[in-house]
């Protein structure tokens, strides 16, 4: 297997947790993905949806056979959490094909959106600011930060518990 480019848009974005998972990957550009919408599943981690008219920003990483197998393994793809896909993406008007990870299981509230897992969207916002993605779409990442009333950390830790209970692999 050789190296291969990898589209991260969602706590991966973070150089810090890239550094440590996958000290040899490399940095190449912030890129946009057409048509998909970023989402915070039940599990309370982000995954994308095929969304006409959406976009989702990142990051594209090159990744060593070794720092891909180290992902694999992070985002659960032998217990089926994440499946691995291929994609296009854009840097300016150049087409990237990339590998991407998406929930295999999505499931949502009906009555109001998923809790992001403590600490974790925070990290996303936190790259997009760095990254100087657009800021429709940093205020987009912000809206899935729980209002800090609605939710103090002690109400954040037990619905997220109660969300998380509805998947069946956590």
């Amino acid at each position: 297997m050789k190296n291969r480019l990898y589209f991260a848009y969602g706590s991966n974005m973070d150089r810090l947790q890239m550094a440590d998972r996958c000290p040899d990957s490399t940095l190449v550009s912030p890129a946009i993905l057409t048509d998909y919408r970023y989402k915070i599943d039940a599990s309370g981690f982000a995954t994308i949806l095929a969304e006409t008219g959406a976009n989702v920003w990142g990051l594209i990483w090159q990744l060593t056979p070794a720092c891909e197998a180290t992902l694999d393994q992070y985002e659960g793809v032998d217990k089926g959490i994440y499946q691995k896909e291929m994609i296009e993406v854009k840097v300016e008007q150049e087409l990237y094909s990339c590998l991407v990870y998406i929930l295999a299981y999505q499931q949502a509230f009906a009555d109001r959106k998923n809790l992001p897992y403590l600490d974790y969207q925070e990290w996303i916002v936190q790259a997009a600011k760095e990254f100087a993605f657009p800021s429709s779409y940093q205020q987009e990442l912000d809206s899935w930060l729980p209002d800090p009333v609605q939710f103090p950390p002690e109400v954040w830790r037990a619905e997220l518990a109660k969300q998380r209970a509805s998947r069946s692999f956590y």
